[in-house]
C-alpha cells in the first residue's frame, strides 16, 4: 500500500503507522526502517483536504 493508497483508503492514523511499519519491516533493510517510518508518518500528517485537490 503506498502513502496515496493509505490517504484515499481513509483508515485512521493507528491503523495506518500499523500498516506502514509491517511493510517497512518486510521490504526494507533494518538499518532504514527508522528513517522511513520518520519520513512517512511526517509526510501522513502532513496531508489535508486541498492536497487532493492537485
Amino acid at each position: 500500500m503506498t502513502v496515496a493508497e493509505v490517504e484515499r483508503s481513509r483508515i485512521d492514523k493507528t491503523a495506518a503507522n500499523t500498516h506502514i511499519e509491517k511493510q517497512a519491516t518486510e521490504e526494507l533493510p533494518q538499518s532504514d526502517q527508522a528513517r522511513f517510518d520518520i519520513v512517512t508518518a511526517t509526510e501522513l500528517t502532513t496531508l489535508h483536504v486541498g492536497n487532493n485537490a492537485r
